[in-house]
């Protein structure tokens, strides 16, 4: 499947955009118009959409019946387009919190078994709580990473990092940190510069 689209040509008071699909059962030729440049792409786009939309047998990315063009709101009036809009960034807002549930409560979970404590007020923390848990997050990140992939083991190094990021985030407003840092370092407690993500 070979989707070409060309350059907008002005023509007086409009653009015309053209286009053409190779690959399907007949092939497609075909202009689309807008008020400027911008408007002819994204008419070509969503008619480009439109023809592939037709052909369920076409895959993209390996997902069969998909073609892989969002889909552009068409332009009706301003309320309408915002109302649309809305209803869109909501379904993708929820989808992506139910994608992201069962990532969270896994997180948890190996927060739980490996002893990370709570840092939902990191502020109330003296330097020095900080200083150890950088180095728990540090330590369990490495040994978390290894040539191997496997899920578990990626998901428990990503907790880690993301602890590291978080605590090393809140040493870096205190004063001194930059001695923390480096009594760390010398003494072999931090793994090495890249696991000091700051």
């Amino acid at each position: 499947m070979v989707v070409r689209l060309w350059p907008p040509v002005p023509c007086e008071d409009h653009c015309d955009c053209d286009f053409a699909i190779d690959g399907l059962p007949e092939p497609v030729r075909d202009t689309a118009h807008g008020v400027d440049s911008l408007q002819a792409i994204m008419v070509a786009l969503t008619a480009i959409r439109y023809h592939l939309a037709t052909h369920r047998e076409i895959s993209f990315l390996g997902q069969r019946g998909w073609h892989g063009i969002p889909l552009i709101v068409p332009l009706i009036d301003p309320d309408e387009d915002r109302y649309v809009e809305r209803m869109i960034d909501n379904e993708l807002e929820h989808f992506v919190d139910m994608a992201r549930r069962p990532h969270q409560r896994h997180i948890a979970r190996l927060a739980a078994e490996h002893g990370l404590r709570p840092f939902d007020q990191p502020h109330a923390l003296s330097s020095d709580t900080l200083a150890e848990m950088l180095v728990e997050a540090a330590s369990g990140a490495r040994a978390s990473r290894g040539e191997e992939h496997d899920e578990e083991r990626d998901v428990r190094a990503y907790v880690f990092e993301e602890r590291h990021g978080a605590v090393a985030a809140e040493l870096l407003k205190r004063p001194g940190h930059e001695q923390i840092f480096a009594r760390l370092g010398e003494a072999g407690r931090l793994p090495d510069a890249e696991d000091r993500r700051s």
